[in-house]
């Protein structure tokens, strides 16, 4: 006998205990308590302990809490399993998710999503290949080609990533990257081992191997704190920049070091204790080398460039140059000032004690007093002016020992040329020459 579409086909054998059912080729839709799915077909499957149903084309699932629409759908009714197949759509009151399955199981609290997942819970978004969702704790962990989309601008990548979303706050894990876009288009990338995150996604802490770049600013270090206002390295942190246009560079390390951020640009860096600051000035294929060591320095940027130095503590201050063999200051404080990325002019404060070797070797100055001030042009070493017990004994051919309140140098092709002296003065000449036979 032969039925209409809308009729069911029943077919019952018994083998033992066993029976099958099928309900074919029929428009229907099942209830149970407070859930409802419907299918343009169903297949029930029965057992002994266990009745299947299959559903296929078009599966709508809904109850108290959430709906879900698939392909295809299979449930094991006594103990309430359900799988969602191909273009699963799932909605609760504060969440979107879609993937190629699901899975979850009555009264189990936890969701799996499987294949292709994108999530999107109020502002934040994430793809992912795994999204094991607790609906209980609102917990879930993600695993494989994570993207965490915090904001618009702020985006996180990781092959695993566990997120509370009461608390907003999670860990990723397995290669994370970060990217932050400012406003005006600069951007910050970094990259780590972990990535733990609070606060709404406001504070970032980074570990293990932490490499972060920031146009040409590159630092490294085991930790990193990152807010949108700065970023705070730890575990043998290193910073370096460089003009990829000129070949200028600046390398500094130090036991803690902090980059301050403005819109995701950099504006300056703070180093503290243990401070080794090395900075290179390209000029005519010729190098200026300038290294720094102090217990604590700061260099502050303007339009991606150093535009000065400053540095406290134990200083103490090397410059090599053309002009220049060696120019050493030790103080207490030093600043300097860079123009057009070259050294433009130079504080070191005191008591401090200075050598200045030229460039042949043929003389050499010995510094001393409370404050050294040195002008440069060019790079080169122009004019230097020493205050308060103000001393230089210069020595050449011959050698000359000048003291007094103020002293002013004047150099010429990176030689001393002129010394005078102000207040208190007292002098010192001694011919080296040999007398002629």
């Amino acid at each position: 006998m032969r039925l209409s579409k809308h009729h069911l086909i029943f077919l019952l054998e018994l083998r033992g205990l066993l029976g099958v059912l099928f309900v074919w080729n029929c428009l229907c839709s099942s209830i149970w308590a407070e859930k409802q799915i419907s299918a343009e077909w169903v297949e029930t499957l029965l057992n002994a302990d266990q009745t299947k149903r299959n559903f296929r084309g078009a599966v709508v699932y809904e109850d108290s809490a959430r709906s879900i629409v698939a392909d295809s759908a299979h449930v094991r009714v006594e103990d309430g399993f359900y799988l969602f197949i191909h273009q699963v759509n799932y909605r609760d009151t504060s969440r979107e998710v879609r993937a190629d399955s699901l899975k979850f199981q009555d009264n189990g609290g936890v969701a799996t999503f499987f294949g292709n997942v994108f999530l999107k819970n109020g502002n934040r978004k994430i793809t992912a290949q795994t999204v094991r969702f607790s609906t209980e704790k609102n917990v879930l962990d993600a695993s494989g080609g994570i993207d965490l989309i915090l904001s618009d601008e702020r985006t996180l990548k990781a092959f695993s990533l566990r997120y509370d979303l009461n608390a907003e706050q999670g860990v990723l894990a397995g290669q994370a990257h970060l990217q932050v876009l400012g406003r005006s288009g600069d951007t910050l990338k970094a990259r780590s081992d972990s990535v733990v995150f609070a606060q709404e996604g406001k504070d970032l802490f980074l570990g293990g191997n932490v490499d972060i770049q920031q146009a040409t600013t590159r630092a490294r270090a085991q930790f990193a704190t990152y807010s949108d206002s700065a970023v705070v390295l730890s575990g043998q942190p290193s910073v370096a920049w460089t003009d990829l246009a000129s070949g200028d560079s600046v390398s500094a390390y130090a036991k803690r070091i902090t980059l301050a951020m403005v819109d995701q640009s950099l504006h300056s860096i703070s180093l503290t204790d243990s401070v080794v600051i090395h900075s290179v000035t390209v000029k005519d294929t010729l190098n200026s080398i300038q290294n720094i060591d102090a217990d604590s320095a700061q260099i502050v940027f303007f339009n991606q460039k150093p535009s000065t130095v400053s540095a406290q503590g134990a200083v103490q201050f090397d410059l090599f140059s053309a002009e220049i063999a060696l120019a050493a200051l030790s103080g207490r404080r030093l600043e300097l000032v860079y123009q057009n990325s070259q050294i433009d002019s130079l504080i070191m404060d005191g008591p401090f004690t200075g050598r200045y070797v030229a460039k042949d070797r043929a003389a050499e100055s010995r510094l001393g007093g409370k404050q050294c001030l040195i002008w440069f042009n060019g790079g080169d070493l122009e004019k230097m002016a020493i205050v308060d017990e103000a001393r230089c004994t210069h020595a050449d051919s011959n050698e000359v020992t000048v003291s007094g309140d103020y002293l002013l140098l004047d150099f010429v092709a990176g030689r001393l040329a002129r010394i005078e002296a102000d207040g208190g003065v007292q002098g010192y000449y001694n011919s080296k020459k040999e007398a002629s036979p």
